[in-house]
């Protein structure tokens, strides 16, 4: 048996240009560019931090970034946030345990911090310990 050569087949010329500086995507899920309240208060007692209700610029799953014009949040810091957050009668508010990713100086002045939700904070209701 005589044995074909097969020739491979030519490679289209490829155009290269130099890469883009770009951002290193970590997030794990999309977000969505939405305006909702959160309340954001330091975990640590005695923080120099202080409880803000501010607005959220996007949000994600686990995430959400808000700008502040206060320069004390870090990366690492624990947070209390409400969110959504609304102060009238019977809202929904849900508060989680958040930690800061990362602190962005913005170009108005202000400073875009994402966080990440870790946990949320709920009370346990225990009928046997409840007295009437």
């Amino acid at each position: 048996m005589e044995k074909k050569s097969i020739s491979p087949i030519a490679p289209v010329p490829v155009e290269h240009r130099p890469a883009e500086p770009s951002r290193l995507e970590k997030r794990g899920k999309g977000r969505l560019k939405m305006g909702s309240f959160i309340r954001v208060r330091p975990s640590v007692p005695g923080s120099k931090a202080v409880s803000e209700i501010l607005k959220t610029l996007n949000v994600s799953r686990n995430g959400l970034y808000f700008g502040t014009i206060s320069n004390f949040y870090h990366k690492g810091m624990r947070l209390f946030v409400t969110y959504p957050y609304s102060s009238t009668p019977g809202a929904l508010n849900r508060d989680y345990v958040a930690e800061v990713v990362r602190v962005d100086q913005l170009p108005n002045g202000l400073y875009g911090v994402a966080i990440r939700l870790l946990t949320t904070l709920h009370l346990e209701m225990n009928p046997r310990n409840s007295r009437s």
